[in-house]
């Protein structure tokens, strides 16, 4: 991997996506649907297991998410990694991002609540800038 500088740290926000039906409710808003992010960038146990940039996609509607995933994911790249990896997003090995979706099952939060964590691989392709082909472990 080429020499890579970054911002560490935990970064959460919420992620609004919208899905492929646009209709309007009785009021003529269309929902707009939000998921929870998480990056942890250069954080110690990651880099111990060869992780540069772990994201965590978290979200109670998670069939939205998993028809969503890989363009939630090529949005959150091009938005973050940049500013974070200072410019060089492009020179970051596949191999040293772990991408996952968590699943919420309560509102009461934590892992110990019933929520699963699911790894999800992906192909970047530098050409278009966008993530194909996710498949879930």
């Amino acid at each position: 991997m080429k020499n890579i500088s970054i911002h560490p740290g935990v970064y959460r926000f919420d992620w609004p996506y919208l899905m492929t039906y646009f209709v309007p409710n009785n009021t003529g808003e269309v929902e707009v649907n939000k998921c929870e992010v998480e990056l942890y960038v250069g954080q110690h146990q990651n880099l111990q297991e060869g992780k540069l940039i772990t994201i965590i996609i978290s979200s109670y509607n998670f069939s939205n998410i998993q028809s969503k995933f890989e363009h939630i994911a090529t949005k959150i790249r091009l938005a973050f990694f940049d500013e974070i990896c200072m410019g060089t997003h492009n020179n970051l090995s596949e191999d040293s991002i772990c991408w996952f979706e968590r699943r919420r099952y309560s509102k009461s939060g934590g892992i110990g609540s019933g929520d699963t964590l699911h790894e999800v691989k992906m192909q970047w392709n530098k050409k278009t800038q966008k993530y194909t082909d996710p498949s879930w472990n």
